[in-house]
């Protein structure tokens, strides 16, 4: 059972209309498919509220998209926009995600709470408000860590700090972690829905960090810089410099020749 639905909210309206009412089996499972699909449909679309993209819009009248890594992450606005916007950016991404589990904690209790999770996560790497392009769910499924088991998070917070303090790569952190997620929500909670939404999360970061893993392998990954936050301008994505190539007007063949000849021209004189 998650942390959150054993100590902090029992009930739940699957629950107490099942118990208070005499359901056939053809609506009992009726019921239950309309709270899953409502477990789903709504923390997929909390979590497609994607606010490195927000923030960006509001604040720099820009898409952080755009710039670094391309990516939406609490990382990627720490590097381009200083430790305050990436700072809020993890408060919001962790904050939508907790309220994405409660949903499914007050819809269908321990089940919802992990269906929940997941598919919040998945709305925050694919937001259906933002063309399908966001961060890569780091942020959010540390919140499913905290709401299923504290000590599972604070594990995984203590090694996420180590690592990011002795080798500088964030990435790096990102991947240990989501490897051991599984791991310990299976030692600290038990096997269930809560690890088959561990396990998925962690298959969904892993898959969202193989360029990393390319990188760190090739030994070209780059370090984040405590001192350097924001204080650069922002360097372009590497999709945006290639649209920009492509968008730049084709040279004059004509023009190029005249010049050419006018150039000769001036050296006979």
């Amino acid at each position: 059972m998650m942390f959150i639905t054993r100590y902090i909210i029992k009930f739940n309206l699957y629950a107490y209309i099942t118990q208070s009412f005499e359901l056939g089996e053809a609506w009992a499972y009726t019921i239950m498919a309309a709270f899953l699909l409502a477990c789903v449909a709504i923390p997929y679309m909390i979590g497609s509220l994607n606010f490195g993209i927000i923030i960006s819009r509001i604040w720099y009248h820009d898409d952080i998209r755009k710039y670094g890594s391309g990516n939406a992450g609490a990382t990627n606005m720490l590097r381009v926009w200083g430790k305050g916007a990436g700072g809020l950016t993890l408060f919001c991404d962790m904050l939508k995600c907790f309220a994405a589990v409660i949903v499914g904690v007050l819809l269908m209790g321990d089940i919802g709470a992990a269906v929940a999770g997941f598919f919040c996560v998945v709305g925050h790497v694919f937001p259906c408000w933002h063309g399908f392009r966001g961060g890569k769910g780091v942020a959010s499924t540390a919140m499913v860590a905290l709401a299923a088991s504290p000590v599972t998070f604070g594990i995984l917070a203590a090694l996420f700090v180590v690592i990011v303090a002795t080798t500088r790569f964030v990435s790096l952190a990102s991947i240990m972690c989501a490897l051991l997620f599984p791991l310990l929500i299976n030692a600290f909670v038990g096997s269930g829905p809560q690890f088959l939404m561990a396990f998925c999360a962690s298959v969904l970061v892993l898959v969202m960090h193989r360029e990393n893993m390319k990188r760190l392998l090739d030994k070209t990954e780059s370090q984040i810089d405590f001192g350097q936050f924001g204080k650069k301008k922002p360097s372009r994505g590497p999709d945006q410099a290639q649209s920009e190539e492509a968008c730049m007007p084709a040279p004059d063949k004509k023009q190029t020749i005249k010049n050419t000849s006018r150039k000769k021209l001036k050296r006979r004189k």
